[in-house]
């Protein structure tokens, strides 16, 4: 098991900042376009881990536990427990 740094951020943030420094402005742009393409799919992949997360949490806790224990309301754990995603507007 891995714990996650204080801010799970961060590591994100230094990566792109890593592509944000490439010296070459066509390398740089194609490495950040890339990173942008494959945007969705990163998305879809931290939303299905905290899904698997919660749902592990649910083995051993009320959804009501879940909420308070990740600072949000009981409806919305529910929701991420059943992989509903929050809208935009």
């Amino acid at each position: 098991m891995t714990d996650a740094p204080q801010d799970p951020t961060t590591a994100i943030r230094t990566a792109i900042q890593q592509l944000a420094d490439i010296t070459d402005p066509t390398t740089r742009a194609l490495a950040l376009g890339t990173l942008l393409d494959a945007w969705p799919d990163l998305h879809s992949e931290v939303r299905q881990a905290r899904q698997e997360a919660v749902a592990e949490m649910r083995e051993t806790m009320t959804v009501t536990a879940i909420g308070e224990a990740l600072g949000i309301g009981q409806p919305r754990a529910s929701q991420i427990l059943r992989g509903v995603t929050k809208n935009k507007k």
